[in-house]
């Protein structure tokens, strides 16, 4: 159960989405994250392709959706 909270910009200034936000998803399996990773690209961006990015992470992903919303994919390593 996560929570999460979002302010929308109600003042008029136009603020845009930066990659400084992103979701971070810790995966379980190399299935899953690729799963995920295939999913968030199709119309969007890849920020770092899916690779491993040792010594910390198996795999490792960095994706902006079709929306525009930031998506860190993680296997860690073990």
């Amino acid at each position: 159960n996560e929570q999460f909270m979002a302010i929308d910009n109600a003042n008029g200034t136009d603020i845009p989405f930066t990659p400084a936000l992103s979701f971070a998803v810790e995966c379980e399996s190399a299935e899953e994250i690729e799963f995920l990773y295939d999913q968030l690209k199709e119309d969007g961006q890849v920020l770092m392709a899916l690779a491993p990015m040792y010594p910390v992470s198996e795999k490792f992903a960095w994706v902006a959706d079709q929306f525009g919303i930031n998506w860190q994919l993680n296997l860690s390593i073990g």
